[in-house]
């Protein structure tokens, strides 16, 4: 993982910066020398973050309140850095709410989760790819879920997006790398996180969340190694899913929002399909 700053500085991007995996990849790269923007949509747990990483570190750091499912979010976010020479973004925002069927859900909210998740993502990769191809270098994270390798009931706008990542991102790893920019697609397990928490999966479950800052070590160490990266300290489950005829796949998907606790007794109801 050393080495980052000479490849990629000295300006990074993290979307998704106030909590859990954000906060890891800042205390790395700023350990590294890089200047830093932090992106989050709550004022107060982005600075406080901004603010440990400058004072621990000595670096420059920014922070900008941001929705990044608004339709000014990439514009706000080139306003924020055209002094800044950007050569790594890392989208680790896409959080979903609380696990419900699609149709007990708003529309809105699946198209908030759309733009959060595919259109501002895609937006950052069209305007920063070619600055970072005019310098000859440069680097695109992006965060995708287990919940892309396998359609998951109570998530299913969720878990489309992230599966347009993976795919998006295989395509543009290799139109890109001909251009000197390292792209990534993290496709991440249960991590243990305030976010995880919230949407109600239990830390203490049978699955066990993996440490953020192992996912961020691991996510940087193998940034050169695109497309795509399964992470957690075992991805079996993952190329489990990969393998499986996709009514299995399905069906155990929903066993591990069960172990989780995150799955609810509506979603848990019997189905003709999972039988």
């Amino acid at each position: 993982m050393d080495g980052l700053i000479d490849r990629y500085g000295p300006w990074a991007i993290i979307a998704g910066g106030s909590e859990g995996i954000g906060p890891a990849y800042a205390e790395r790269l700023a350990a590294q020398g890089f200047k830093l923007l932090l992106l989050a949509r709550k004022a107060g747990p982005l600075e406080e973050a901004a603010s440990y990483v400058r004072k621990r570190f000595g670096t420059e750091v920014r922070s900008l309140p941001i929705d990044l499912t608004g339709e000014d979010a990439v514009p706000r976010i080139v306003g924020a850095t055209e002094d800044c020479d950007v050569g790594l973004v890392i989208y680790n925002a896409g959080a979903d709410g609380p696990m419900l069927p699609f149709l007990d859900r708003a529309l809105s909210n699946a198209e908030q989760l759309i733009a959060l998740n595919v259109l501002t993502p895609m937006r950052l990769a069209y305007h920063f790819a070619p600055k970072m191809a005019k310098r000859g270098r440069g680097g695109i994270v992006f965060s995708s879920s287990v919940a892309a390798v396998a359609g998951t009931p109570g998530a299913a706008v969720y878990s489309g997006a992230k599966a347009f990542l993976d795919l998006f991102s295989e395509a543009v790893w290799h139109e890109f790398g001909q251009l000197g920019i390292d792209v990534l697609c993290a496709i991440l397990p249960f991590v243990k996180t305030p976010a995880m928490e919230r949407l109600g999966f239990r830390l203490d479950s049978a699955v066990q969340p993996e440490d953020p800052f192992a996912i961020a070590d691991q996510v940087l160490g193998n940034l050169q190694n695109g497309p795509a990266l399964h992470g957690g300290a075992s991805p079996d489950f993952m190329m489990l899913l990969r393998s499986l005829p996709r009514q299995e796949a399905v069906k155990k998907m929903m066993e591990m929002g069960a172990a989780t606790g995150a799955m609810s007794e509506e979603l848990l109801k019997d189905r003709s399909v999972l039988s």
